[in-house]
């Protein structure tokens, strides 16, 4: 528990030395907005059920859990779920300095995970977190990141998925992997795109833009569309 207690001790110190460095910014506050809405929104299923592999828990979501980092467009998320190993009942999830320019992909799943619905990163390389449980901390290594949003809401769930698009778009530009009209394009084709139900769409969309970070989503949409239309059609013409 100490353990835990001081690293989060240091990210919240951390996180109040960037504000006094950044506030006079006038784009941080634009961008702190974002961060505070994925915040929120995420500590909306504090003590919601989450169900995953017929495993059921409880999630702690502190409220402090996403921390910004406008100086290198980095963050750290905070996650904990119900533990009765624990002395204090629970264990937690610390992921510290997640590299948002080396997002590859973002994702929100359409299944729900009891009262949870979850946004996947994937990292270009795995990401180190630490998992806490009493006074032990155990580092390890995931090939992506989640954030929880309640089921029950999924709209709360779209606003999460697009300030964090915006915060990896934000990291992206600043780091010079992309450029203001690259992101722009970007945004605007698939927001063109990703209600559609014509799988052309999104093979055009990924065309012009392979390396976006909606690319998973748009491969996904574009097969299931693709095996949805074989299959109602296979029986009656010859296309497929």
């Amino acid at each position: 528990m100490k353990k835990i207690k001081l690293l989060l001790v240091v990210l919240i110190i951390f996180s109040a030395n960037l504000l006094y460095a950044q506030e006079e910014n006038p784009e941080y506050k634009k961008y702190e907005k974002l961060a505070k809405k994925v915040n929120d929104i995420q500590r909306t299923v504090n003590d919601k059920k989450l169900l995953y592999e017929n495993d059921e828990t409880i999630v702690k979501i502190p409220e402090r859990n996403f921390i910004f980092n406008y100086h290198d467009f980095s963050a750290s998320n905070i996650q904990s779920v119900a533990n009765s190993n624990a002395k204090n009942g629970e264990a937690s999830m610390i992921y510290e300095n997640i590299d948002l320019a080396n997002i590859v992909d973002i994702g929100i799943l359409d299944e729900s995970f009891g009262d949870c619905g979850i946004i996947i990163l994937t990292p270009n390389k795995k990401q180190n977190y630490k998992i806490v449980i009493d006074d032990e901390v155990h580092s390890q290594e995931s090939e992506s990141i989640g954030f929880y949003f309640l089921n029950s809401d999924r709209t709360k769930g779209k606003e999460m998925f697009d300030a964090i698009s915006e915060l990896i778009f934000l990291a992206k530009i600043k780091r010079g992997l992309l450029t203001d009209k690259e992101v722009r394009d970007q945004i605007k084709l698939w927001n063109e795109t990703k209600e559609s139900t014509d799988p052309e769409k999104y093979y055009a969309f990924l065309k012009m833009f392979p390396n976006s970070i909606f690319g998973l989503m748009a491969k996904t949409k574009a097969e299931s569309l693709d095996s949805s239309v074989k299959i109602l059609t296979k029986d009656y013409v010859g296309i497929y």
